[in-house]
């Protein structure tokens, strides 16, 4: 009898692992998700899926992945693939996209998982580098994950079948990416939150100002994942402003224009002129302030003397400005992906947006040279970290040395020409 009961134990331990092994073979089958079906039909080259938070989105790109990696994919020609699949940050692959492959991608299926940090025998808790994956050929597909923090140099010279992009990248790594896929007439495809407004994906995709035939895009709202409680959608719409419903519910692209904040009302907001005192420091926190403002302002009042040194403070020994913790497009919110000791502060004084670091003993990391909080933001906080310090001075040097070669050049050029005027030559 207990031979039985332990055999029976056993069977049931078996059917639990294959069970949530399995996952992609229940991927839209007790519930379907029309347009995420729509999504895996389309047979053109550039796909997107613009929506909101919790839509689905982000699980079609991983279903995408694993089955053009497995070389099963229902509706499109297998073979084996070499692939990308491109996040914002490596804090961001870990809980996003490489969480979502990991849970579609059945462990017997993987070869050997090549780890950025972390342990291959618990690749979700880590930063994975690649995925060899074993396909239905008997050979092995690829899988390798890339951030955008790492710049556009760290995108040159593979050749692949398929990249997908999970929320939106820099336009210069997009570039890039499209001519990893050239030779081998590959697939982009992208699941995005529109956050960022007008960027060069509206235009490009959503407006497809090239008329390129292979680009196609849907939408996506809540009411599309069958997976989301009716009720619970009415009631967070209800409490939400219609810019809110647009990019969170809707994933449609908005421009940063109109009132920002709608409810102001001069009668009520706009009281009589009165003497100011400019030692006053406007960044201590105050009661009532989020914990982002009061941690920032303290590590800004803690580092007050360094910051004068670095070019934070301005006259009289005090900084005049504020915390911004939010923007319409989610920049703050963005910053704090790639690095959680991010903040931006706004320089009343110079009235330009700077970008701080609370990890840092000089808090400053850049002052901005825009004046609005929009994707350039992004771009340049990537472009600038302290990752990048050894390549930026290489093209700083390299550009020294064609405007120096120029200057010879310029040089010999007059003095030849001042010589064959005066007859020397």
């Amino acid at each position: 009898m207990r031979d039985i009961i332990r055999r029976i134990l056993d069977i049931e331990r078996e059917q639990k692992r294959r069970y949530k092994n399995n996952a992609l073979a229940r991927y839209n089958t007790d519930r379907v998700h029309a347009k995420q079906m729509e999504f895996h039909r389309c047979k053109k080259r550039n796909r997107w899926v613009f929506g909101g938070n919790r839509t689905g989105k982000t699980e079609c790109g991983a279903a995408e992945t694993v089955w053009l990696a497995r070389g099963i994919h229902p509706y499109r020609d297998n073979k084996r693939t070499d692939g990308w699949v491109v996040s914002l940050s490596r804090a961001v692959q870990r809980e996003v996209a490489q969480k979502k492959i990991l849970r579609y991608l059945n462990p017997d299926w993987i070869a050997d998982v090549v780890m950025e940090s972390g342990k291959a025998q618990n690749p979700s808790g880590g930063i994975i580098d690649y995925i060899a994956v074993k396909n239905v050929f008997g050979t092995i597909s690829t899988i390798c994950f890339k951030t955008c923090e790492s710049g556009r140099d760290k995108f040159a010279g593979a050749s692949l079948d398929y990249v997908w992009f999970d929320e939106e990248p820099p336009e210069d790594i997009y570039d890039e990416c499209a001519m990893r896929v050239v030779d081998k007439k590959g697939l982009i495809f992208g699941t995005m939150t529109p956050l960022l407004g007008l960027t060069f994906v509206y235009k490009r995709i959503y407006l497809n100002c090239n008329a390129d035939p292979e680009v196609w895009h849907i939408f996506m709202e809540w009411s599309d994942n069958p997976y989301l409680d009716g009720d619970e959608v009415a009631r967070i719409s209800a409490a939400m402003s219609d810019d809110e419903l647009n990019v969170r519910r809707y994933g449609r692209f908005t421009e940063a224009k109109g009132a920002v904040y709608t409810e102001f009302d001069e009668r009520t907001h706009v009281i009589p002129p009165f003497p100011r005192n400019r030692k006053r420091q406007d960044f201590a926190p105050k009661s009532g302030q989020t914990d982002v403002h009061r941690d920032a302002c303290q590590v800004l009042r803690s580092h007050l003397p360094k910051a004068q040194r670095s070019g934070c403070a301005h006259g009289d020994n005090a900084l005049t400005g504020r915390v911004i913790d939010d923007d319409m497009f989610g920049v703050c919110r963005r910053l704090k992906s790639i690095d959680d000791g991010y903040f931006v502060f706004l320089n009343y004084k110079t009235g330009k947006f700077e970008v701080h670091n609370k990890k840092d003993a000089r808090t400053l990391c850049l002052v901005l040279p825009y004046d609005r909080l929009d994707e350039r933001t992004v771009r340049r906080v990537l472009y600038t970290r302290a990752e990048r310090v050894a390549q930026i001075t290489e093209r700083m040097e390299r550009d020294n040395a064609r405007i120096e070669a120029r200057r010879i050049r310029a040089a010999v050029d007059g003095a030849v020409a001042a010589c064959a005027g005066g007859g020397v030559l």
